[in-house]
């Protein structure tokens, strides 16, 4: 996207440097057309000749350049028609993958839903056991995951308020 883009301000560019050109040489052909009426008024019919010269080159460059214009022209915007498609690629690509990212974040927290869930049913199991360390461990991982679940909620209504959308690596290790 960004050699399109420097291909677009390139292609402009030079656009408006042959517009310059056509104009500049627009200028000059009325102000030769001037002298040379003057020339003729005046009978000075050698000077009315060399600005008649110089009125057909300056409209032969005009001719030239106004060509080159145009084709400047139809290449501006095929630039610009290209940048276009990129910026409108990317748009997509942006909007993709922010909602890869809540898909993941979602499954994310459905695993950390489902495993403390698991951990509180194997805990509710082992309230009578003669393991009570044990009982200790699992509530302390229901409580680790418990965070994380908020935190993952938390990242995952933040970035969908914002631009920001990297998965955070704090959603995946516990």
């Amino acid at each position: 996207m960004e050699l399109a883009q420097k291909n677009a301000f390139k292609a402009q560019q030079k656009l408006e440097e042959l517009e310059e050109v056509v104009e500049h040489t627009e200028y000059q052909i009325k102000s030769l057309k001037r002298q040379k009426s003057l020339a003729v008024e005046s009978g000075q019919f050698q000077n009315a000749a060399i600005a008649a010269e110089r009125i057909k080159s300056s409209q032969n460059l005009l001719e030239s350049v106004s060509k080159k214009r145009d084709t400047q022209h139809e290449e501006s915007k095929h630039c610009q028609s290209i940048l276009c498609e990129y910026k409108d690629e990317m748009s997509k690509l942006e909007k993709e993958y922010k909602e890869l990212i809540k898909l993941a974040g979602t499954s994310i927290i459905e695993i950390l839903e489902n495993a403390k869930s698991s951990l509180q049913k194997a805990n509710s199991l082992l309230l009578h056991s003669n393991y009570p360390g044990l009982h200790v461990v699992i509530n302390h991982e229901i409580e680790k995951i418990a965070k994380h679940i908020q935190s993952a909620y938390v990242y995952l209504q933040n970035s969908s308020d914002s631009s920001e959308t990297p998965l955070s690596p704090s959603l995946i290790s516990y």
